[in-house]
């Protein structure tokens, strides 16, 4: 946030609308590796949740590639 707040200070930065996608992958993410200790095995990270991270990847690289 500092970069951020000096950059913005010095010069104006755009916003495009697309970063809407991105920061919207950024909390799903966030909160599903906050879940996954919580759901099922404790304190591990199970191939299920590997799985899920994978797949959350893989349409995330397809949305990028086909937007």
């Amino acid at each position: 946030m500092l970069i951020l707040g000096v950059s913005a200070s010095i010069t104006q930065i755009t916003y495009s609308t697309s970063y809407n996608n991105q920061i919207f992958v950024l909390i799903v993410g966030t909160v599903l590796l906050a879940l996954f200790p919580f759901i099922g095995a404790k304190n591990k990270m199970t191939r299920i949740n590997g799985g899920a991270y994978l797949i959350i990847y893989a349409i995330y690289m397809a949305g990028l590639l086909i937007a």
